[in-house]
């Protein structure tokens, strides 16, 4: 079993139950952390909400804080966004909660039965997930701040394992995510304090 086996296992096994604690109460306090950025936010994405808008689509999801619903990867950019637009946000690693916690919500919203306890093992178990990935290369010279952009590479694992938990799919489906992931992930921190930060 390679190292993606295991990590997308981890993934699929990680239960409310055998969270610690801590996971559990970090878990909370960073999805109140979002939401507030979010309402910090959203007006500063007027004009992405304007283009997805714009693209409609059949309202699949909720845009937070400024209402409405669209297609499920519309409306989750835009949460994401929206929380990532005023940099207050709890990040673990770098603005990691600005993506896991609207993916984390957003789908949840979209799938319509998801308790409480199913959406904290997903956002454990991505966070978890993306972590060990950042922390395996953290001390490689090609990823330090300023050429290559943890959120644009590293984060989509961990956002895509929580997607793929909460619609439910088992370790094969979990690694086939993260597999797509992996052949569509890079990105440079040319954005940086730019307009597309938040697009990064």
């Amino acid at each position: 079993m390679d190292l993606m086996q295991k990590l997308a296992r981890n993934v699929a096994e990680t239960s409310y139950e055998k969270l610690p604690p801590d996971a559990v109460l970090a878990a909370k306090r960073a999805t109140l952390d979002i939401i507030g950025c979010m309402f910090a936010g959203a007006n500063d994405c007027v004009k992405e909400n304007q283009l997805m808008r714009d693209w409609g689509g059949k309202p699949e999801a909720p845009i937070y804080v400024l209402g409405g619903k669209l297609p499920l990867p519309h409306a989750t950019f835009l949460n994401s966004c929206a929380a990532y637009a005023t940099d207050y946000d709890c990040g673990i690693v770098f603005h990691d909660m600005t993506c896991t916690v609207p993916v984390g919500l957003t789908v949840s919203d979209y799938c319509g039965n998801i308790s409480g306890k199913e959406y904290i093992a997903a956002l454990a178990a991505g966070e978890d997930l993306h972590v060990r990935i950042h922390d395996s290369v953290k001390g490689d010279d090609r990823l330090k701040f300023g050429s290559f952009c943890p959120g644009s590479t590293i984060l989509l694992f961990g956002a895509a394992a929580i997607a793929s938990k909460l619609i439910g799919l088992d370790e094969d489906g979990i690694l086939n995510a993260l597999g797509i992931v992996f052949g569509r992930c890079g990105g440079t921190h040319a954005p940086a304090n730019s307009a597309a930060e938040a697009l990064h």
